[in-house]
């Protein structure tokens, strides 16, 4: 469900459901049949809140609609610039917590990269890895430095640091 703070993650639930229902091109595109408009469209009011529903409905294409919610929640360019730095500035200093897992703070590193590229950022898998590896714990740093020395991070992505014994 769509809410006031959501609306990255939302967006790339959304786009996958969608896409899973061969139903996305209407959104992307602006150019799909009726029906299938009128299919997205009644998808996206069952994920967002009652009181978007009659500005919602009334667009001429789910496109449109789309394009309401992301002004809404993302806001303007300005809005937007400041939600990214924002990000940014959270990506740069975010660390391990005490107690955290290799896991845990793998989604977590991974949301906040997702939400900054829905933003529009640019950010980088091997930024990511190379980041993850920076902040590992103590315990974790020898491990850390093989896989920097050993193998190419340039190639790597997360969710393949999560294979080494971390």
């Amino acid at each position: 469900m769509l809410t006031r703070t959501n609306y990255a993650q939302w967006s790339v639930v959304m786009m996958v459901n969608l896409q899973a229902k061969m139903l996305w091109d209407a959104v992307a595109t602006g150019d799909a049949p009726v029906r299938e408009d009128r299919s997205e469209l009644a998808a996206i009011l069952r994920s967002t809140p009652e009181e978007m529903h009659a500005s919602l409905a009334t667009k001429e294409t789910v496109m449109a609609a789309w394009d309401t919610i992301k002004i809404q929640r993302v806001g303007v360019e300005r809005v937007r610039e400041a939600n990214t730095q924002k990000l940014r500035k959270e990506f740069e200093a975010i660390s391990f917590r005490d107690g955290e897992t290799v896991d845990e703070f793998s989604m977590r590193i991974s949301g906040l990269a997702g939400s900054l590229r829905s933003l529009g950022d640019t950010l980088e898998e091997v930024k990511i890895v190379r980041k993850f590896l920076r902040v590992v714990p103590a315990k974790y740093s020898q491990v850390a430095i093989a896989i920097e020395t050993m193998l190419d991070v340039t190639t790597m992505s997360v969710d393949a640091l999560l294979d080494f014994p971390l």
